[in-house]
């Protein structure tokens, strides 16, 4: 029997796309335009004449302050809120990242006109750390709390100090939007993986304890015995391993480290007397004297000596992750007793207990990723579940936000990243790293020339103005073949953006000598 090749060619063509999910430019289809991170009002006006559901949602983020006449001076340029999306913002400190931050923070949760249009807003989780110590080295996006409802994490240790902290940058009238909580796992919520990761001493590159291989092969029986994780059963199947007591020593630190961050595992530390001698003194000479009571923090010092605190860390009886749409979820474990190492650990956990709940979307930023992001094994692994996340994001609605002043901190995150914010900085160490792997600038520094350029343009940016990479978004508009304006890609280029005001209080202003020096004749 010959073969008929046309009717073979018939059936394979009606598997070839047509016209038909496409809008009038031939280069950008209905699925593309709904997936771009970026658009402008231009751009959104011209495709709703036609499609009218193609944005449900989104926000002004900035103002087009460039030379390129295919989108005009001052246009608006749109965040869609309505798709998946990952962004990388870095700059020197107060060039505005933080700025550009909570404005994109704002267009995911808050339904305010002024800035656009938003139909389902999303629930907000924030990782920062910062031990520089100060009260600069809170989270600025604390100052959403005019507007947002706030849950801030923290832990047991700098719950007090840090608690007193953030109420103090927001105004009584909108306290009642912060709410300052332990971060506490719930048994149920400490798997043997997630303990396994909270037990690993990879992070110091050094040979592994005996009590860590003990550890190990406890949850091994456990995860073998499919039993669920219980630290009272894992602590007393410790006790009956036998160690020596250095190897309890070490053991005991870890194990204190593990409870605190543990809802009954605190509690088992707040019934744990816990005892030294303090030091009193008499007539300028110390002397010993008592013992004091561990279990009742926090302490204060009074008259040489010290004075227990009648309060103490509170101990949530319940789930401390909200997950409210337009809520945002603040995790920061500023702390001198948590090393950059143990918060990644402890992100990495916040991280794949949020990601479990979440069924419509969710928004993950790293705030002044930097200060933690390290050299460590710790920071390797929370980086690969933040980089997971990104290239599952369409899967799971998600937002992915990295801000840092440092754009070296990961190669593979600036890789991956459909959006890329340059605010002012002087390094070149950081432009190399700009112009290997974000692809719209690689395009535009193939010679010394272009090279030099480029970073001029970067260092003579001001204050809130940024240059935006993404090459799938539309903020163009040109003439198509039928003369009419259509949309067009961004592609391998970058558009110079000036940030929007912001809707809710402005808390990252760098503070100057005469503004400090009027606030204090203020006080």
């Amino acid at each position: 029997m010959a073969h008929d090749s046309s009717s073979e060619r018939q059936r394979y063509q009606r598997l070839c796309h047509t016209d038909s999910d496409r809008t009038n430019d031939s280069n950008a289809s209905v699925e593309e335009l709904k997936t771009t991170p970026l658009l402008t009002l231009n751009v959104k006006d011209h495709v709703e004449s036609t499609s009218p559901n193609v944005f449900p949602q989104y926000g002004v983020l900035g103002f087009h302050v460039g030379e390129d006449e295919s989108i005009g001076s001052g246009e608006p340029i749109l965040m869609n809120t309505n798709a998946p999306l990952s962004a990388f913002i870095c700059g020197s400190q107060g060039a505005g990242k933080s700025f550009t931050l909570a404005a994109m923070l704002e267009n995911c949760l808050l339904r305010n006109e002024e800035i656009g249009k938003l139909e389902a807003p999303l629930p907000a989780l924030v990782f920062h750390y910062d031990n520089d110590g100060g009260s600069n080295s809170l989270a600025e996006v604390v100052h959403l709390a005019s507007n947002v409802k706030i849950n801030i994490l923290v832990s047991r240790s700098s719950y007090f100090r840090l608690k007193a902290a953030y109420e103090s940058k927001v105004d009584a009238a909108h306290r009642h939007n912060l709410n300052v909580q332990p971060l506490l796992f719930q048994d149920d919520q400490l798997t043997i993986d997630r303990m396994h990761k909270l037990m690993s001493f990879s992070a110091t590159e050094g040979t592994v304890p005996l009590y860590m291989s003990v550890m190990q092969q406890i949850l091994r029986d456990m995860a073998v015995a499919n039993r669920p994780f219980s630290f009272v059963a894992f602590e007393k199947a410790l006790k009956d391993s036998g160690f020596e007591s250095k190897q309890n020593q070490m053991l005991d630190l870890r194990m204190m480290l593990l409870k605190s961050f543990s809802t009954s595992g605190s509690r088992m530390l707040d019934t744990e007397k816990q005892t030294f001698r303090p030091i009193h003194t008499n007539n300028g000479k110390p002397t010993i004297a008592g013992k004091l009571d561990f279990s009742k923090n926090p302490f204060s010092c009074d008259g040489g000596g010290f004075k227990q605190a009648d309060s103490r860390a509170p101990i949530p009886s319940s789930d401390v992750f909200s997950m409210e749409p337009g809520a945002l979820t603040l995790i920061d474990l500023s702390d001198p007793f948590v090393d950059a190492s143990t918060a990644c650990q402890l992100f990495e956990i916040s991280l794949s207990i949020f990601k479990a709940r979440t069924t419509s979307g969710f928004i993950v930023t790293l705030d002044e990723a930097h200060k933690y992001l390290q050299k460590t094994s710790a920071a390797e692994s929370f980086v690969e579940a933040i980089l997971s996340t990104v290239r599952l994001q369409r899967h799971k609605a998600a937002r992915v936000i990295v801000a840092t002043q440092e754009p070296t901190i990961s190669d593979k995150l600036l890789d991956l990243c459909s959006l890329t914010i340059v605010h002012r900085f002087t390094s070149p160490a950081w432009f190399a790293s700009i112009q290997e792997h974000v692809s719209g600038a690689s395009a535009m520094t193939r010679t010394e020339r272009e090279r030099k350029e480029m970073f001029g343009r970067i260092v003579a940016l001001r204050t809130g103005e940024s240059l935006v990479f993404s090459p799938s978004a539309f903020v163009r508009t040109k003439r198509g073949e039928d003369g009419e304006w259509v949309p067009g890609r961004l592609g391998a280029d970058c558009v110079k953006m000036k940030t929007r005001l912001r809707v809710t209080r402005d808390g990252g202003r760098s503070e100057m000598s005469v503004r400090l020096k009027e606030l204090s004749q203020e006080d």
